[in-house]
């Protein structure tokens, strides 16, 4: 991992597009031995962090400190316990944005290990599920399943990154896009009962 510094991520104009408009708003990158959460795309706004500052990263407080007040115990414990065990993240929560509008985020990720089989990083990706509303429990059902396959595909994703598998990881991203279409439906979504 570079030292603290900007992190370069290139995405397409056309890809950008396609993931802000599936609900994705942004993916993460936590470098645990430094403290820093660096952000990409539209969760920069949502949790109220100066663009300048993701990409140089924020410490996990600034993070947690964009998230509703009466959730960030709750994803705070929920990160702790991933980094401790070395083990993902998966997290439901509200943020408030700038003009007051609250919205709510499924965010998973997984955390990985150095030789030691200490946490260095955490990966994950966000989707804004804020018009997504629960019918009845086939609803939630789904959204679990969606959850599980997203939580299976983040770890993959990574592996390819490092082997240099453009295609497949091309694959697994439209893969992710398309799972992050399916909870962000106004069908599907956050129930209160459903909180991790």
């Amino acid at each position: 991992m570079p030292a603290r510094g900007k992190r370069e991520r290139v995405v397409s104009a056309e890809i950008q597009s396609a993931l802000e408009a599936s609900g994705f708003v942004g993916t993460w990158e936590n470098d645990l031995r430094a403290d820093l959460v660096y952000l990409s795309g539209s969760l920069i706004e949502l949790l109220g962090i100066a663009p300048e500052n993701a990409s140089c990263g924020v410490p996990l407080a600034a993070f947690l400190a964009g998230i509703h007040p009466d959730d960030q115990d709750r994803v705070s414990a929920l990160a702790r316990d991933a980094h401790g065990s070395v083990g993902r993240f998966a997290a439901q929560f509200r943020v408030v944005r700038a003009d007051g509008a609250v919205h709510w985020v499924s965010a998973r990720g997984q955390v990985e290990a150095d030789e030691e089989g200490q946490a260095v990083r955490c990966l994950g990706m966000a989707v804004d599920i804020t018009n997504a509303h629960v019918d009845h429990n086939d609803g939630e059902l789904r959204i679990l399943m969606i959850e599980r396959l997203v939580d299976s595909l983040i770890p993959l994703r990574n592996v390819l990154a490092q082997d240099n598998s453009s295609i497949l990881r091309m694959l697994i991203d439209m893969l992710l896009l398309e799972l992050g279409k399916e909870l962000s439906k106004p069908t599907y979504g956050v129930a209160s009962q459903h909180l991790h």
